[in-house]
């Protein structure tokens, strides 16, 4: 098993390394300003004061937000001289793709032990993902959030399915501070702790004073952190906790953008375009998302997720509806409290993004989803492998090979669009 880990995160860094190689700054988004944060922190080891951040304009409109997104990027970057900082952090984001890697596949095993198959698709899935691979292929904050979060999420399954032990608690409270200071879109974790610890206190007949001690535990950890960060900002930004009000300010006024904005959430919600243009940049969409792959490889991804829903659905109808009148031994809860807590992770995340939309924080990209990467992935699989034995089995290979060829091909587009050319 431990040659197969090896094998798959060989496999990962292969699969990016001509992808670090060949993409340009420019068509890499807002990798400028992200480079500004990771050139301060590798230089500096420390913070920019809301005076350097204002004073640098708008390449530092990201000095404002969250920091240790970057933390892998310039403790990289540094092994490297000054000249090459620019290359040399991508291999921050090519780390975290390692870690999502490793914990998809320590999710897999937990999740799906009893199939090989899915056990494998996993981690490929997450080896392939064409925006996942081209994410990670570039510094920003996005591939480190993922990876928190998919530790995170493993760190839940874990507790719903053997207990919240005091020792679990410390490590997610600690991780749970670093997401949320890595990207906003990682605060959309919060209500699924407060589920795991109600789920794992009744599935293991755990005492609620024990979970009141947990979740105080990872409560206090993660806002002593946290609270620091938001107490900086106050004094630093003129009250702006959260750094978004200058992050915004900046970046409208550099771009003649208005200076206040809000649209209503139900118009979020009803918009197709909205729902396209998430779906479609999650799976593959490249440079500023304006590079995209052939239309009807889009379609053909909805269909895979079409027949998983189906999967689903069929699960529910003849397994589970069937036996709700029966009384349910805890042990029995284990599986759908798991599938629960994946689908609010989902939920959550598509939540924040929808927020983030009405006050133009961020539009409906593909990659403020990755903090779910993981959950999509596995609702999708699992869902697939639900049709029945051998359909399931077909529909999972042929994912993973429409996958994996679909990373293959968007590396050739793009190969021919900027021929390894002053990728900096």
């Amino acid at each position: 098993m431990q040659l197969q880990l090896l094998l798959l995160l060989l496999l990962c860094a292969l699969v990016r390394l001509p992808w670090i190689v060949m993409l340009p700054r420019w068509e890499a988004p807002d990798e400028y300003t992200h480079l500004w944060v990771i050139t301060f922190l590798r230089n500096h080891a420390g913070l920019p004061s809301g005076k350097e951040v204002l004073a640098a304009g708008p390449t530092a409109v990201y000095g404002s937000l969250p920091p240790l997104g970057y933390l892998p990027h310039a403790l990289v970057s540094r092994l490297f001289p000054d000249s090459s900082i620019s290359f040399f952090a991508r291999f921050g984001s090519l780390l975290a793709a390692l870690l999502t890697v490793w914990a998809g596949w320590c999710i897999a095993k937990e999740l799906f032990s009893a199939s090989r198959l899915l056990a494998l698709a996993l981690p490929l899935m997450l080896v392939f993902h064409p925006q996942f691979v081209f994410v990670t292929s570039y510094a920003n904050n996005d591939a480190t959030a993922c990876a928190i979060g998919s530790i995170l999420i493993y760190l839940f399954i874990a507790s719903l399915k053997y207990g919240m032990t005091y020792r679990r608690a410390a490590a997610v409270g600690f991780l749970l501070a670093w997401l949320s200071l890595c990207k906003y879109s990682g605060w959309t974790l919060f209500p699924v702790v407060l589920f795991v610890i109600g789920a794992a206190t009744v599935l293991h007949s755990t005492s609620w004073k024990k979970a009141a001690l947990a979740l105080s535990m990872i409560a206090c950890i993660c806002l002593s952190i946290t609270g620091c960060w938001l107490w900086r900002n106050y004094n630093q930004y003129s009250g702006d906790w959260l750094g978004t009000r200058t992050m915004y300010h900046t970046w409208a006024v550099a771009f003649h953008k208005q200076l206040s904005y809000h649209i209503s959430p139900i118009q979020v919600l009803t918009d197709k375009r909205w729902w396209r243009f998430a779906f479609f940049s999650f799976w593959g969409m490249f440079g500023y998302t304006n590079r995209y792959i052939w239309r009807p490889l889009y379609y053909l991804f909805i269909a895979f997720h079409l027949l998983s829903a189906a999967g689903w659905l069929q699960a529910i109808r003849s397994r589970w509806l069937p036996a709700s009148t029966r009384r349910w031994s805890r042990k029995e809860l284990i599986g759908p409290a798991i599938w629960s807590m994946l689908l609010i992770c989902c939920i959550c995340n598509i939540a924040g993004m929808i927020y983030a939309s009405t006050e133009n924080l961020g539009g409906p990209q593909g990659r403020y989803l990755f903090v779910s990467e993981i959950p999509v992935l596995t609702l999708l699989l699992s869902g697939l492998s639900r049709i029945g034995a051998k359909k399931g089995a077909y529909a999972i290979g042929a994912l993973l090979a429409f996958t994996a060829a679909v990373c293959i091909g968007s590396f050739v587009m793009l190969s021919y669009i900027y021929s390894f050319a002053s990728h900096i």
